[in-house]
């Protein structure tokens, strides 16, 4: 029986090959862990050590404004995404997103692009900022790479607690429903009869199959310590004087 030999040129090219596939097959395994499990690692740390600073509640003067004049009252369509007041004026960094079960607290970048939510949870391009009226403020978040923020979202429930921090106020709102739902699937970030918050992360873990969307209600609006008041004049106008946007 007849073997066949590789001859020296032939044999260098199978031995380069083969050390090629070693290497992208290295390669792809340290991504693999760098992508998906060191970030549920530090998600895990920062959970342990982070539960315990990530507090409910805000500081807030109750006195520095009647009940009846607190923040601005807006209402959009219910069926449809329309194009947000204010939303293109938003800026990372305007919002604060704090979720004591989930030991987050942190800036709410602008966008949901894969750059933005690198950085941390995103607001949808189609998201309304919070307010009173009727508005959804929507913010997605990584559950299983880079920061991991959202990797506990399945396990919040009813008595949980979100607390949104914009343009000096402090906006609580308390656990309403969760639903898993097709990556195509856009009605839970439409606006519904009362103000709220959606947050929603990829599902299963580990992958973009479907989206895991947790909805919470508005319960309450407090000025925080130090911040400015609206004035009548701004809340009949919708908007602070001093703000770029008009509407």
């Amino acid at each position: 029986m007849q073997h066949f030999k590789f001859s020296g040129p032939q044999k260098t090219r199978r031995q380069l090959l083969m050390a090629t596939f070693c290497i992208l097959g290295i390669g792809l395994t340290f991504y693999y862990i760098y992508a998906n499990w060191i970030p549920r690692w530090k998600q895990a740390l920062r959970y342990n050590t982070a539960a315990a600073t990530v507090q409910n509640g805000t500081s807030s003067d109750d006195s520095a404004i009647p009940d009846q004049y607190t923040y601005f009252e807006l209402w959009y369509p219910t069926d449809e995404l329309t194009i947000p007041i204010g939303r293109s004026d938003y800026r990372s960094g305007s919002m604060r997103l704090r979720v004591p079960e989930l030991a987050y607290e942190g800036s709410v970048m602008d966008g949901t692009s894969q750059e933005a939510l690198k950085k941390g949870p995103g607001l949808y391009e189609q998201s309304p900022l919070p307010s009173y009226g009727n508005p959804n403020v929507c913010i997605a978040g990584h559950r299983g790479i880079y920061g991991a923020e959202f990797y506990r979202l399945d396990k919040l429930k009813t008595g949980s607690e979100l607390f949104l921090e914009y343009d000096g106020y402090c906006f609580t709102y308390e656990f309403a429903e969760a639903k898993v739902v097709t990556e195509d699937n856009w009605d839970m970030i439409y606006c519904g009869e009362e103000s709220s918050v959606t947050l929603t992360t990829c599902h299963p873990l580990s992958t973009s199959e479907d989206r895991l969307c947790v909805r919470f209600r508005l319960k309450s609006v407090q000025l925080m310590s130090g911040a400015t008041p609206l004035t009548k004049a701004e809340l009949a106008a919708g908007h602070r004087a001093d703000a770029t946007s008009s509407f």
